[in-house]
């Protein structure tokens, strides 16, 4: 914050708020990202795992993913017996922007 010389009036510093927004972009980009299961691969500089959102029966899934769907994940080398080779995730919670969870 800085005060107007002729107004008196604190004002934002133009840096800061160039700044703000700046960072609410890169969030927002990192919020879809993080939906976008099924990419997440592309994201790395090298990709060292594969995932894939499934719906609850372990059926490939496109979109947002959802509670209750899962995530299944291929690591280099051997997986578990029990994931048929990879290992899973369920996803229980999705918290939204203002980190209230929705189901």
């Amino acid at each position: 914050m800085f005060r107007s010389k002729n107004s008196g009036v604190k004002q934002e510093h133009p840096d800061k708020q160039v700044r703000m927004e700046h960072a609410h972009t890169l969030f927002l980009l990192a919020c879809e990202r993080l939906k976008n299961i099924n990419n997440w691969n592309k994201y790395c500089a090298v990709a060292m795992a594969d995932t894939l959102l499934t719906d609850k029966n372990g059926v490939p899934a496109r979109g947002e993913p959802q509670v209750g769907d899962y995530i299944r994940i291929d690591i280099p080398g051997p997986g578990t017996e029990s994931g048929d080779g990879y290992d899973w995730v369920q996803i229980e919670e999705i918290a939204g922007r203002n980190s209230r969870p929705y189901r």
